[in-house]
C-alpha cells in the first residue's frame, strides 16, 4: 500500500498499487462541486470509475480515481480546464 504522508501542502491518502486501467491524481481548491465536476466529466465520456479517494486540507483537495480503462486525452482537457483544478496527472498500468 502507498500512501501519500507527512506533507505539508497535501491531505493522507492510502494507495492500493494500480493493477489495471489508468489513475487521475487532481490536486484542486478546496471548493463545493468539484467531485461532481470530475465525475461528470469522466461520466460523459463513459469513463468507468473503480475506487475514488478524496482528502482536503485547508484551501486544497486532493482526489485520486482509479479507472477501468484509458480516459480519453478529451476528458483529462476538460478535467484540466475545470476552474478549481491546480494539477491532473495520470498514471496507467
Amino acid at each position: 500500500m502507498r500512501s501519500i504522508y507527512m506533507s505539508m501542502d497535501l491531505p493522507e491518502i492510502s494507495l492500493e498499487p494500480l493493477t489495471h486501467g489508468s489513475r487521475l491524481l487532481h490536486l484542486h481548491q478546496n471548493v463545493p462541486g468539484v467531485m461532481s465536476s470530475v465525475n461528470s466529466v469522466l461520466g460523459n465520456h463513459g469513463v468507468n470509475i473503480d475506487r475514488q479517494q478524496l482528502a482536503t486540507r485547508g484551501q486544497q483537495g486532493y482526489v485520486v480515481t482509479d479507472t477501468s480503462g484509458e480516459v480519453p486525452q478529451s476528458a483529462l482537457d476538460e478535467i484540466r480546464e475545470l476552474e478549481a483544478t491546480t494539477r491532473l496527472t495520470v498514471l496507467t498500468a
